[in-house]
């Protein structure tokens, strides 16, 4: 991570040092910056905890577990509503995979539970009444927000939101990062943006890349690409310049730890440990570094 200043960019520690420096003492701020890295969650997965002693058995609502019977051999679990107090009362679910593991089964937000059949193209949810509620279509089911659905279309790899009559309310995106109280979106441009709920636009803005892992600061790392992404001796891009930006949409300007601004305070190299370029396509470097990753519940199921 660096930006202009008398350090030659290939110095990569020297950047990084002077980064460090400015982090303490100008950004007033304790510790390395590397542990701030990863204080931003990236998901927020939620789970039932199985009982102490019954791995792959979960409790559902008062009436219900879940119980899981694993296959031994690498075939089909078997996945059922346990009745409390009756174990040999059993209700099937018709599913090709719940996402649990020992000790947890994963489930939405509000409570419900995924279940997925992407063998016949089709998933939803059990509510805590056990209702079933189906969805078909190449689809993944997200999450919940609001009452609203988040849902990924593989038709054409785009994501957008649902109402519960299951009709889309929001525009259409290649991409979503989830904050507190907004979403970073990449639209059909493949710029990003920021919206709030109700799906409006927040800050006027647009980038090709933004990166939200200072948002506990307040600040987004965001960049246009050039023409052509250039790279040093070590692998890292040289001529990428990034702005920083508060979250009313400001750029930040940087000063010297003497109180005089810095002056043209474009940033190269930003984020140099995760931009080194480890692949040899252009095109999926490219896709990767503009890619802001969010892990959402049953992705795993989906993929070819």
């Amino acid at each position: 991570m660096s930006f202009k200043n008398e350090i030659s960019i290939d110095d990569y520690q020297g950047q990084l040092d002077k980064l460090q420096l400015l982090y303490n003492e100008t950004f007033k701020q304790e510790g390395t910056i590397g542990e701030q890295f990863s204080k931003v969650p990236t998901s927020n997965i939620n789970y039932i905890p199985s009982y102490e002693k019954s791995p792959y058995r979960y409790p559902f609502n008062d009436e219900y577990d879940i119980y899981i019977t694993v296959s031994q051999t690498g075939g089909i679990n078997r996945y059922e509503f346990m009745k409390k107090g009756n174990s040999n009362i059993k209700v099937s679910i018709d599913c090709d995979n719940l996402k649990f593991d020992g000790s947890h089964l994963y489930i939405y937000s509000n409570g419900n539970l995924p279940f997925y059949k992407v063998s016949e193209k089709m998933q939803g949810w059990y509510d805590k009444e056990t209702r079933r509620i189906e969805i078909p279509g190449n689809i993944q089911i997200l999450e919940f927000y609001d009452n609203n659905i988040l849902v990924k279309n593989f038709d054409d790899n785009t994501v957008y939101f649902l109402n519960t009559d299951y009709e889309r309310i929001s525009d259409i995106y290649r991409d979503i990062f989830v904050l507190d109280d907004a979403y970073i979106v990449k639209n059909l441009n493949n710029k990003y943006i920021v919206i709030n709920k109700n799906f409006e636009k927040i800050l006027d803005i647009e980038y090709d890349y933004i990166n939200p892992i200072l948002l506990d600061e307040g600040l987004l790392i965001c960049a246009n690409l050039p023409a052509r992404v250039n790279f040093n001796s070590f692998g890292f891009p040289s001529n990428l310049e990034y702005d920083i930006v508060d979250l009313t949409g400001k750029k930040i300007t940087l000063k010297n730890t003497d109180g005089s601004e810095i002056e043209n305070p474009g940033y190269s190299g930003i984020y140099s440990l995760y931009n080194k370029k480890t692949v040899s396509s252009y095109d999926l470097y490219i896709n990767n570094l503009t890619d802001i990753f969010y892990e959402f519940i049953g992705e795993e199921f989906y993929k070819k």
